[in-house]
């Protein structure tokens, strides 16, 4: 199945503020991000939610081996998955986790509408699948918004082994005037610019440079 056909993962956490009002129902999910953090193999320090965003953070403490010190942030309503990590190194940062919950999420949102960094000329790497990995390439042909690119497909050739197990380069070329681009939308949340794909296991960023590894389960 082409991966842009796969399905997309189940989970869906919606984040629509709660505001300020504590109610039973976020207490329970604070309860269920506590519970999250312990399956990670964390004990619980404290539990901090944040009444601006409705978000929250765990405080936790590793279990076993090196007892580090995390802090765990959830989205608003998401109890299942973290959206971001850091390890608590000091007192002043943990007494910093109670405010930063909202900023943090501020500061995704702010960087989700930032430019990205594409240029005409760059090529892109779309790295697709979960038990296994396949690699196609892309060529930039435009920059129709700051958060869109237009890319057109390029050949590969196998650089060593084959499609079973082996690594892919791009063969660059001329695009020819004509040529029909396909334009995405572009994600610089993490910092680094992300094509979106609508699809969990298809990644396309601009390509390191180096052969791409790919294999078959």
């Amino acid at each position: 199945m082409h991966p842009d056909l796969a399905a997309k993962a189940t989970e869906t956490d919606t984040e629509q503020p709660l505001g300020n009002n504590m109610t039973p129902d976020y207490d329970e999910i604070m309860q269920k991000r506590q519970t999250t953090v312990v399956r990670m193999g964390y004990d619980i320090l404290e539990a901090h939610p944040c009444e601006k965003s409705g978000g929250g953070v765990i405080l936790g403490q590793r279990s076993f081996g090196v007892k580090n010190i995390k802090a765990f942030y959830f989205r608003p309503r998401s109890h299942k998955r973290t959206f971001h990590e850091e390890i608590i190194e000091s007192s002043h940062a943990r007494i910093a986790i109670k405010g930063r919950t909202a900023n943090l999420l501020l500061a995704e949102k702010n960087a989700k509408k930032a430019p990205h960094d594409l240029k005409c000329g760059d090529i892109i790497a779309r790295i697709w699948g979960a038990t296994m990995q396949d690699v196609n390439f892309f060529k930039v042909l435009g920059v129709p918004s700051p958060r869109e690119v237009s890319v057109v497909p390029l050949d590969r050739h196998m650089v060593s082994g084959d499609w079973m197990a082996g690594s892919a380069m791009p063969v660059d070329r001329e695009i020819a005037p004509l040529e029909t681009p396909v334009t995405y939308e572009v994600d610089m949340s993490s910092g680094t610019a992300f094509l979106k794909t609508g699809n969990s296991i298809v990644r396309m960023s601009r390509w390191s440079g180096s052969a791409v590894s790919v294999y078959s389960d």
